[in-house]
């Protein structure tokens, strides 16, 4: 995940983000350890069970360099 990192820092971006079930509490936590916060909820977002769904979006800024 490091490397992935790098790469986007090199591209010259300034986060990541990523959505996902707001019920899967696994995924939840194993992102808030690497790092992620929860940014927003979408409503309804996942469609594809007879009860839709709410998705979280997870963002994590890239440490940058404050070099001029």
């Amino acid at each position: 995940m490091d490397c992935f990192f790098l790469k986007s820092d090199h591209k010259g971006s300034s986060f990541v983000n990523l959505f996902m079930r707001a019920g899967n509490e696994a995924a939840h936590r194993l992102y808030c350890s690497l790092g992620y916060a929860h940014c927003k909820t979408l409503i309804d977002y996942y469609a594809d069970r007879p009860e839709p769904e709410n998705a979280y979006e997870m963002i994590k800024y890239i440490p940058r360099s404050m070099e001029v």
